[in-house]
């Protein structure tokens, strides 16, 4: 076994998917007619094993699983391994959208309980990618996939979905997050995602966003709800209107305020890294999903597989590796 394989078998040998097993199995039934089932922990490292190895398309994975001794191991399978047509059936109706955002709760768990991060601040953020459809004749939908719409993303305009994510801004975690279409405002998940954000065990004091994110509304319900304080920017504003106090960026992106909530701000970036590592090193641009329940699974895995670096690199005694993919990849 290559030394990159023995690393990543590593990784997903340190993964506890037992307080979740239970609901993993619930789809399926011990005793009766049928052909015995493959187990649900190995498909889901399998997917995850797809998004790692940049794995093109599931139809390719179970062709590399038949092929290569070493994913079996990895995953945990034995001579007999799933057909594309097991994978799909698996994402779409075996566990579906809800089953796998409880699995990557209980990895946030997991991780949260090894120390990766104290969670007493967390940056929210979102980031956009395409829709595997084209516009349909009213240009604001998919033609083959109407949950997705048009809508802005940067300085023009995609047929997208979008990722909302809150993760603890001292150690690059995840903690909560929510695809929506491109065209939905990002302030309508502020308050759910802080929400999901505390359930899994994040006492924060500070809340760091964009701009966009800019409500007084928001900051005085972050203050009531969490007594946490929201080291959100306000938009600058022309004129001769009055600038309100409180945290600015100007055009050079300099940071001007109370010293205690521009260095909040800067943490803001560990969502960024986040964004990236799914973007650049788990394709989460690059799939060929229709639908917002797959896409939601999609960008659950890649989610999954930034914890699990996590996990892996604490449980190994090296936090330095914690925000390092390629590490355990090659």
């Amino acid at each position: 076994m290559r030394i990159e394989h023995k690393r990543l078998k590593r990784l997903f040998d340190s993964l506890d998917f037992q307080p979740v097993q239970g609901l993993l199995l619930k789809p399926y039934h011990g005793s009766g007619p049928g052909r015995p089932f493959y187990h649900p922990v190995a498909v889901v490292k399998a997917l995850m094993l797809q998004r790692f190895e940049y794995i093109p398309s599931e139809r390719a994975l179970a062709e590399g699983l038949a092929k290569s001794r070493c994913y079996r191991r990895m995953c945990g399978f034995g001579r007999h391994t799933p057909s594309r047509g097991c994978f799909t059936h698996f994402r779409r109706r075996r566990l579906g959208a809800e089953r796998f955002e409880e699995a990557f709760e209980a990895m946030v768990g997991q991780a949260m309980a090894l120390g990766a991060s104290k969670g007493r601040s967390v940056a929210i953020d979102s980031t956009a990618f395409k829709a595997y459809s084209t516009r349909d004749a009213t240009n604001r939908r998919g033609r083959s996939d109407p949950d997705a719409n048009v809508g802005r993303a940067g300085r023009t305009y995609i047929l997208g979905y979008r990722v909302h994510l809150a993760c603890c801004a001292d150690g690059d975690v995840p903690l909560a997050f929510t695809v929506q279409p491109v065209s939905r405002n990002d302030k309508l998940f502020y308050r759910p995602l802080l929400e999901e954000a505390w359930m899994a065990g994040a006492r924060f004091r500070v809340v760091t966003a964009d701009q966009q994110y800019d409500s007084m509304e928001l900051r005085q319900w972050t203050k009531q709800a969490f007594g946490a304080v929201a080291a959100i920017p306000t938009p600058h504003r022309r004129g001769k209107q009055k600038p309100r106090r409180g945290l600015r960026v100007d055009g050079r992106f300099r940071v001007t305020g109370p010293r205690r909530l521009v260095k909040a701000y800067h943490k803001r970036l560990s969502v960024e890294r986040v964004f990236k590592k799914m973007k650049r090193q788990l394709g989460l641009e690059t799939h060929h999903l229709r639908g917002l329940a797959n896409v939601t699974v999609h960008a659950c895995l890649t989610l999954m597989c930034v914890l699990a670096v996590v996990i892996a690199s604490y449980m190994a005694g090296k936090p330095s590796k914690a925000r390092s993919i390629r590490y355990w990849t090659s």
